[in-house]
């Protein structure tokens, strides 16, 4: 796997002064390659912004951070940050939903026209009321990021080249609702499961299909599994960077603004490099003879027909002015 300096980060964490301060920073985020750039950029910019008194020790995956041998899920993760356990993670936003019901709404079904369209959700006044949405549970929301872009569709034995193909499908997703609420009006149904669950609910015949992104349906061996990509981009995949607030405030200014900072700067990075390797692993499947399924404009259209129903569906969930911000950058 490329992007080994974060692995070695994580045998040989560095020795941290009595007088310096540690922030643990768990990255729950899979593939970790497309996070490596990012976290190096993270560390060294809370070092030499902190004049070195705060160290960053990274640690990759929550069961070795909170020394569980036991699978931890991503909402567990964003617990222990909200009780303090470790100071920092960076996790999905579909996990983070479940703190502030606001943040799935970035999950909507073709809620972002592209790549430019949701840097300046993020990068604007709507990307910091979804972060601050945190703050009531605890946790300070600092950068949204991806995990490798838009989502794909991949399946076994089935493709989608009509919205009619749709039905009946049984999709692994991140369980969160708008993925329920797509999938049902569709006629299948979204089945909520962690990623590493997906192989065996393959092979156990209680799946047809997964939502994923490219980047991580190469990392995770999955290409293996499924046959066919279809190539739906029905909506991003997205995480963001978290920090327990107590522990935040109880920085000195300077300090929790490098951090933010950092945060900031470390997310531009790797949603840089996500787009760079979804395009990278996409062109590579095709030149492979992987089985890419597009949808025809026709048939597209009446995909994004049903987004926009969804989106209606949901929006009193999540406040039609925050919609409406959204879609009207």
């Amino acid at each position: 796997m490329r992007g080994s300096s974060t692995n070695q980060a994580l045998r040989a964490p560095r020795r941290v002064r009595a007088d310096r301060q540690t922030l643990r920073w768990v990255l729950a985020h899979e593939p970790p390659v497309v996070f490596d750039e990012a976290a190096e950029s993270f560390v060294e910019l809370v070092r030499g912004g902190t004049d070195g008194a705060i160290e960053v020790e990274l640690l990759l995956g929550p069961e070795d951070a909170l020394s569980r041998g036991e699978h931890v899920s991503r909402t567990e993760l964003v617990r222990c940050v909200q009780r303090g356990e470790i100071e920092m993670a960076h996790c999905y936003v579909a996990a983070l939903g479940t703190f502030s019901d606001p943040l799935w709404a970035v999950e909507l079904p073709f809620l972002f026209r592209d790549y430019d369209h949701a840097e300046a959700v993020f990068e604007g006044p709507v990307g910091q009321r979804l972060l601050d949405g945190l703050l009531p549970a605890g946790i300070r929301g600092l950068a949204f990021a991806y995990s490798g872009g838009y989502r794909i569709l991949p399946t076994l034995g089935r493709e989608l080249h009509t919205l009619e193909d749709f039905a009946g499908l049984r999709c692994r997703t991140s369980g969160n609702p708008v993925p329920q609420a797509l999938h049902a009006a569709l006629g299948g149904r979204a089945i909520g499961a962690p990623l590493e669950a997906i192989a065996g609910m393959v092979h156990g015949d209680q799946i047809d299909g997964c939502e994923i992104t490219y980047v991580r349906f190469a990392a995770t061996g999955l290409d293996q599994v499924f046959d066919t990509i279809n190539e739906t981009h029905h909506s991003l995949f997205t995480t963001m960077t978290v920090v327990n607030e107590a522990w935040f405030q109880g920085l000195a200014p300077r300090h929790r603004e490098a951090i933010a900072d950092a945060a900031r700067r470390s997310c531009r990075t790797e949603r840089r490099v996500a787009i760079r390797e979804e395009q990278v692993t996409r062109r590579a499947y095709a030149e492979a003879g992987v089985k890419i399924v597009a949808l025809e404009p026709e048939q597209r259209g009446r995909l994004q027909g049903v987004g926009r129903a969804v989106r209606g569906q949901l929006t009193s969930r999540f406040g039609a002015d925050l919609i409406e911000a959204i879609e009207a950058l």
